[in-house]
């Protein structure tokens, strides 16, 4: 794993601060040497969220957003993205486990071992009739945070923790993430990141207690950020996600 926090000259910065002098993301992301993205990659499979990881009570109010800026996300770095219904990529996953444990089987290989994710990526792509260059998996999650004055700083954000006007806090909770992990069409992983989406609980002053925000995961903004910086810096160095 590598974590980054490449920042401009800090003279400049302090003298001029622009969005092209902002902060790259410091957050936890993996990224196979020599493979960021090129033009040529120009097209991509994204399956339906929340699909290859048993998501966490809460989070499922936010998939049909996130995946809408996903969407949106991509699209703007240039890909054209294809998506799938969600029985069409069910059924895709199950023909595509037992085709790549047909081909574990008949390989010369006599270690024996569970089918991984990856072992069905070419499948998947196989039984939708997809020839997209890329297979782009992506999962809400909970992580954990840090807690200090009256923020959360977790993958990359800084959130402000509703109801704490008057608070002051610390110690570590858990927030709302996105996980991606981008595969070539043959199953080779590329890129795996993550990057803060939201907090899903606010201070009860009166109560002293945390509760379940009603709107969590409802803003577009701190979705979007989140998105962009899941993705850093498979898209380039360059970018800014604040």
């Amino acid at each position: 794993m590598h974590s980054r926090n490449l920042v401009c000259l800090a003279i400049l910065c302090s003298a001029l601060w622009t969005p092209a002098c902002s902060f790259p993301p410091k957050h936890e992301y993996q990224m196979a040497p020599g493979q960021a993205y090129s033009q040529e990659l120009g097209s991509a499979l994204l399956l339906p969220i929340n699909e290859t990881e048993k998501p966490t009570q809460g989070l499922e109010k936010g998939e049909k957003g996130v995946f809408a800026l996903i969407t949106e996300y991509l699209e703007a770095q240039g890909l054209e993205v294809e998506t799938l219904e969600l029985a069409q990529y069910r059924k895709a996953a199950r023909d595509a486990a037992e085709a790549a444990r047909r081909q574990m089987r008949s390989g010369e290989s006599s270690v024996a071992r569970e089918v991984r994710f990856a072992d069905t990526v070419s499948h998947i792509a196989k039984a939708v009739g997809s020839d997209a260059a890329l297979v782009i998996v992506p999962n809400m999650v909970m992580r954990a945070g840090e807690m200090g004055g009256r923020s959360l700083r977790w993958d990359g954000v800084r959130r402000k923790i509703k109801g704490t006007t008057n608070w002051t806090m610390s110690g570590n909770t858990t927030a709302a993430s996105l996980h991606v992990a981008i595969y070539k069409g043959d199953g080779s992983l590329l890129f795996k990141g993550y990057g803060g989406l939201d907090i899903l609980w606010a201070m009860n002053a009166q109560k002293r207690r945390m509760e379940l925000i009603t709107d969590r995961l409802e803003d577009h903004d701190n979705l979007a950020e989140g998105i962009c910086v899941a993705f850093y810096p498979y898209f380039g160095a360059e970018q800014t996600c604040y």
